[in-house]
Parts: structure tokens; C-alpha cells; sequence
């Protein structure tokens, strides 16, 4: 369809289930047919902030983390806890 909402309502469903990228694929079609769609654009950021949140855990997971690391860590726990 060419309208954004469907995809957006479908990107909700693949992150509640865990999966984001999916989620994200389905956001960027949103996005893409209206470049406006704040919704979108808000759960967009809050798949990201999730992605963000793996990376950083798995890269902390390797072992001794550097400070920074871990500082970005917390404040992406802090964002997710927060959507």
C-alpha cells in the first residue's frame, strides 16, 4: 500500500516481538512514502536506541570494557527504559 501507517503498525509488532531490524526495514518504507510521519520517525529512534543497546552489550560482553563503553551502555538502558 502507499500508506505509511500500515508499515509503521507492522515495525511496532516486529520490535515488541524482537526484531528490530525487521522493525527498521519497515520504518524506512513508512518513512519513505511520508517523509513527515512523526510517529514513524519516533519509533524509528527507538528501534535504533535498541540496536544500539545489543551492540554496545555485545561488545561489552568480550570482556574488560573501556569506560566509555560502558557510559554509553547506561545511557542507552536509560533511553530504552524510558520509551
Amino acid at each position: 500500500p502507499d500508506l505509511p501507517e500500515p508499515y509503521n503498525n507492522l515495525a511496532v509488532l516486529h520490535a515488541s516481538a524482537g526484531r528490530l531490524e525487521r522493525a527498521r526495514e519497515a520504518l524506512d518504507v513508512a518513512l519513505r512514502l511520508d517523509p513527515a510521519y512523526r510517529t514513524a520517525h519516533e519509533n524509528l529512534g527507538d528501534v535504533l536506541v535498541r540496536l544500539a543497546q545489543r551492540a554496545y552489550e555485545a561488545a561489552a560482553a568480550g570482556g574488560q570494557s573501556e569506560p566509555a563503553l560502558q557510559a554509553k551502555l547506561r545511557l542507552v538502558r536509560d533511553l530504552a527504559a524510558r520509551r
